[in-house]
């Protein structure tokens, strides 16, 4: 390496405090309430182009519920985020500004015929905050069909926004078929995600499988109040996987898996001038794992990539 990797150094001091409850309110339906205290300090520090370090104070709280239906051949999740974020800044062109955002959620899995299930879902968000005001409806839709014992395949298309509360922990469903819906995006970044799997079991003991998912980024770059520093870059990011998971024996599994990533933005040219990152970038890995799982629940793993 050219050494380029020491001009960036990055402490954090965070404090969290979370709350939760469950109430059933029949074995089909269940009410979930969720509440994050949180207090964030966070310095970084740039060697290059020259030196300066960058602070930000957070501090603030997200308060969350959810209605949850299960049923034979439908099951529900309904709910709502909202959060407050006190932001202070230090050798920064502004001292200081408040983030929110409110969201309301819903989504449903049918399962019609019997070896496909449906997923349908919608969400409303409104964020008010220094980079970005979003009032935006998400759509999402997703496809699992068991086309039999041993395969399966899997799609699914939606939109997201990258929310900023930290930790960024949620009750809202993580998951369309299977793809992951929330990455650690630039926060406030809308992205439009489309992705398609299969998935093979061949034995007891042997699965694998490969994947492939697009997202198209809207990152919002700068500060609403000063336009000269601001813009929507727009970028596309695609990630490429095989995988296998192999279980031989009751207490040891290995994983491997091939993946390729690839970053490319169209427009934009903030975050490059300003914060040094790539205009285009492709990455391939191949990571390799092997775990140990004990009956009395220790367990342990070993990895490379």
């Amino acid at each position: 390496f050219d050494g380029s990797f020491t001009s960036l150094r990055k402490s954090i001091d965070q404090d969290v405090e979370r709350l939760g409850a469950r109430y059933s309110l029949s074995p089909q339906t269940t009410l979930l309430a969720s509440v994050i205290f949180a207090d964030r300090s966070e310095a970084q520090r740039y060697e290059y182009p020259y030196p300066i370090t960058l602070g930000l104070d957070q501090s603030g709280y997200q308060a969350e519920a959810q209605a949850i239906y299960k049923g034979d051949q439908f099951n529900s999740i309904s709910g709502f985020r909202t959060y407050s974020v006190d932001y202070s800044y230090s050798n920064f062109i502004k001292p200081g500004a408040t983030g929110e955002q409110g969201i309301i959620y819903s989504y449903a899995n049918i399962k019609s015929p019997e070896n496909i299930i449906w997923t349908l879902g919608l969400s409303y968000e409104s964020d008010q905050n220094l980079n970005a005001n979003l009032d935006q409806i998400n759509p999402k839709f997703g496809f699992q069909w068991a086309i039999n014992n041993h395969i399966s395949l899997r799609a699914a298309a939606f939109q997201t926004v990258k929310w900023d509360f930290f930790p960024p922990q949620t009750i809202e469903p993580t998951q369309i078929a299977g793809f992951n819906q929330f990455y650690d995006d630039l926060s406030y970044t809308s992205s439009k995600n489309y992705g398609v799997a299969l998935d093979v079991q061949f034995n007891s003991q042997l699965f694998g499988g490969l994947q492939g998912l697009r997202r198209d980024l809207d990152i919002p770059i700068g500060i609403l109040d000063i336009p000269e520093f601001h813009e929507i870059e727009h970028s596309q990011f695609d990630v490429y996987n095989a995988y296998l998971y192999w279980l031989f024996s009751k207490r040891w599994a290995m994983t491997a898996s091939w993946q390729y990533e690839g970053f490319k933005v169209h427009e934009g040219l903030l975050a490059e001038r300003y914060f040094f990152t790539p205009a285009e970038m492709t990455t391939i890995s191949i990571p390799l794992e092997i775990k140990y799982f004990d009956p009395s629940g220790f367990f342990s793993n070993l990895g490379a990539i």
